[in-house]
C-alpha cells in the first residue's frame, strides 16, 4: 500500500449510496459495486489518487436516510465483469473495511443541508433530484462537517474566525485519515499478525483487534512511514505506551526489552499467561525494507 499525500483536503471526496436491503450490487462491508456509468466520480482513484469515501443510507431499501460511515479509499477500482442488464460493472475496495460514524447524520441537521450539491433544492423534492444520482463526487468542507456532527472530530464553535474554525476542522480530519492509512500499512507490512506475540487477526477484523503503534510518536518527530510502526496487540502496545517494554536492535535482530517494574505485574488469568521473554526477537516483514530504522526506538526507562 502506498503511502498518503497530504494534506487529505487535497483528496478528492465520493459518496456512495447503499441499500440496507434489496442491495442488487451486493453491496458489502468491505467493497462497493457500481455500473460503469458512474465510473467519473471515482476518475481520481481510477488515476492512483486516494480518496475519501462518505456511505449514505436512502429510505428505499430500508434505509435511515442518513450518512452512516467513511472509508478510505486507495487501491483503484476494478472491472468485475457485466451485472444487472448487460452493464459493465466495476467494484472499488474500502481499505480495512467501512468505519462506521459514532451516529448517524441526516442530511439536513437545524436548517442545515450538509451537501453543497442539494442546498437549494427544496426538502420536498431532494428524493427525487438524488435519483441516478447514488455515487457523486463530495466537497472536502461537506465530508468534515459530516464527520464533525457525528461526533468523529471536535465541532467548530461560533466563537472562532471562520477561517480559523475551518482549518481546525481540517487538520481534525486530516489525523484521522492520516492515523487510519498509517495503520493500514503497518498491519498490512506485518501481515496482520502482533510482532511480539505472533497473534494474528483478519484483515477484516485487525481494526478492532490489532494496533498500529508509532515507535517515535508524530509529536517528537515521528513519521506516518511503515518503518516508523509495529503491529502490536493492545495490552502489548499500552505496555509499550507505559515504558514497560520497548525493542531494541541487537544482533542483527529486533528484540523486546522488559522494564524490571514489569515483573510486578501479573500477566495471566483465566485464558493463560502474556509471556514476554526479555530479549525475544520480534516476527518482523519478510521484506527487511519495512523493518523498524535502527535509531527508531531506545531501551526503556
Amino acid at each position: 500500500m502506498s503511502v498518503l499525500p497530504f494534506p487529505p483536503g487535497d483528496f478528492p471526496c465520493v459518496l456512495l449510496t447503499i441499500r440496507v436491503t434489496d442491495n442488487a450490487y451486493a453491496d458489502s462491508d468491505d467493497a462497493y459495486v457500481y455500473p460503469a456509468r458512474y465510473r467519473a466520480a471515482l476518475a481520481p482513484l481510477e488515476a492512483g489518487q486516494p480518496m475519501l469515501a462518505l456511505i449514505y443510507e436512502p429510505r428505499h431499501g430500508g434505509g435511515r436516510m442518513a450518512y452512516v460511515a467513511w472509508a478510505l479509499l486507495t487501491t483503484p477500482p476494478e472491472s468485475i465483469g457485466k451485472g444487472r442488464g448487460g452493464q459493465q460493472e466495476w467494484r472499488v475496495r474500502y481499505d480495512g473495511g467501512l468505519i462506521p460514524l459514532p451516529r448517524p447524520v441526516s442530511q439536513e441537521v437545524s436548517g442545515h443541508v450538509f451537501e453543497t450539491l442539494l442546498r437549494g433544492v427544496p426538502r420536498e423534492l431532494r428524493g427525487p433530484a438524488q435519483r441516478g444520482m447514488s455515487v457523486r463526487a463530495l466537497a472536502w468542507d461537506d465530508f468534515c462537517a459530516v464527520l464533525a456532527a457525528s461526533g468523529l472530530v471536535p465541532v467548530l464553535t461560533e466563537r472562532e474566525a471562520p477561517e480559523d474554525r475551518l482549518m481546525r476542522q481540517r487538520v481534525a480530519v486530516e489525523r484521522l485519515v492520516r492515523e487510519r492509512g498509517f495503520r493500514l500499512r503497518v498491519l498490512s507490512a506485518y501481515g496482520w499478525r502482533c510482532a511480539v506475540t505472533g497473534w494474528s487477526a483478519p484483515p477484516d477484523l485487525s481494526h478492532a483487534l490489532l494496533d498500529a503503534a508509532h515507535l517515535v510518536s508524530v509529536a517528537r518527530g515521528g513519521s506516518d512511514g511503515v518503518r516508523n510502526g509495529l503491529a502490536l496487540t493492545p495490552t502489548v502496545h499500552r505496555l509499550f505506551d507505559a515504558g514497560l517494554v520497548n525493542f531494541t536492535f541487537q544482533d542483527g535482530s529486533w528484540r523486546l526489552q522488559r522494564h524490571r517494574s514489569l515483573d510486578d505485574l501479573r500477566l495471566e488469568g483465566a485464558g493463560g499467561r502474556l509471556e514476554l521473554v526479555h530479549g525475544q526477537p520480534l516476527i518482523l516483514p519478510g521484506d527487511r525494507r519495512l523493518w523498524p530504522e535502527i535509531k527508531a526506538a531506545g531501551p526503556p526507562g
